[in-house]
């Protein structure tokens, strides 16, 4: 399935650069939540709540550590692996992620990922797994 050509704008320009990644090639990707009717497989882009552990994105004199999820969602285990295994090859390679006005990114870091869950609470059920990204900047 070819994906749906889309443009997402979010007021947090790394999860921006996230989203621009994730949804090229076969991805989906969307920023905070997916619609309801969102085709199987898709990538759910989070700015964490304690997001910047380090200086400000609108200094342009500060470092800054932020720290993302990206949630992968299929409809069947399989799917939300094969997302998952493709995500990270989309993330990990150093100048992947690119294009936030006045600042370069220093280091993306997969901090905490899992397996493979089952939502028991959606219908119909949806298979995920969770990845928790430390990107560092510096001003460009």
């Amino acid at each position: 399935m070819s994906p749906i050509p889309r443009t997402v704008v979010t007021q947090n320009p790394i999860v921006q650069a996230v989203i621009t990644l994730l949804t090229f090639d076969t991805f989906l990707a969307y920023d905070t939540e997916a619609p309801r009717d969102a085709p199987f497989p898709y990538t759910v882009v989070y700015s964490l709540d304690d997001a910047l552990r380090s200086g400000t994105l609108w200094d342009g004199q500060a470092d800054v550590m932020h720290s993302i999820q990206t949630t992968y969602v299929g409809e069947v285990a399989e799917q939300a692996r094969k997302l998952m295994d493709k995500g990270r090859a989309l993330m990990l390679p150093y100048g992947a992620i690119s294009g936030i006005a006045g600042r370069s990114v220093q280091l993306v870091d997969l901090s905490d990922g899992g397996g493979v869950e089952r939502d028991e609470d959606e219908q119909p059920r949806l298979f995920y797994a969770i990845d928790i990204w430390e990107i560092s900047t510096t001003p460009a």
